[in-house]
């Protein structure tokens, strides 16, 4: 019995893979392992049923946009007097953001590592070929409509996060991952 884990980033777009994926019938669920799998960013795509023969696939979504809208991290410790100081706004946008890339990349190369194979979110419903391929992992024919349905399933409207911010570390890290990804830099 082979079980599905998408893995993806958190605002990668599992919420809308999950959803698409159900539609057709799969019982697969979202940060959570289902009877056929799993489609998630947390840590639970290490976990499936006894014997089951576990199957990694990595789901990536443009990097500037799941930085962008990752909720804030730790928002609420920071202390109300803190708001007060002059550039205090700037440099905790920049501090999340820095988190945001440190934690996608890491998570990323960690999928990586683990995963099969990768395909962008973007390509699903549009791209037959990653599409079909995505399908048939899910242990469905290849050929089949991949379902309409918004893709603003679970979104937060951002702006492009500014990348100006990061270590040059991180800068690289991206570019690297966006360039093995099939992103262009």
């Amino acid at each position: 019995m082979d079980v599905l884990c998408i893995i993806g980033h958190p605002r990668s777009g599992t919420t809308y893979t999950t959803r698409c994926l159900q539609r057709l019938g799969r019982r697969i669920d979202h940060e959570s392992m289902g009877e056929d799998g799993t489609c998630g960013g947390n840590a639970l795509w290490l976990r499936a049923a006894a014997g089951a023969q576990k199957r990694y696939i990595l789901q990536v979504r443009q990097p500037e946009k799941v930085i962008a809208s990752l909720p804030c991290i730790g928002q609420r410790l920071v202390l109300k007097w803190a708001r007060r100081l002059d550039g205090w706004r700037q440099y905790q946008t920049a501090c999340r953001t820095v988190q945001h890339a440190a934690s996608w990349v890491l998570h990323t190369r960690l999928a990586l590592e683990h995963a099969e194979w990768h395909y962008r979110v973007e390509d699903l419903g549009v791209d037959r070929r990653v599409t079909g391929r995505v399908l048939e992992a899910a242990g469905l024919p290849g050929d089949l409509r991949w379902p309409t349905i918004s893709r603003q399933t679970n979104s937060r409207r951002h702006g492009p996060a500014d990348l100006s911010v990061l270590p040059q570390e991180l800068v690289d890290g991206i570019a690297e991952l966006k360039e093995v990804l099939g992103y262009e830099s």
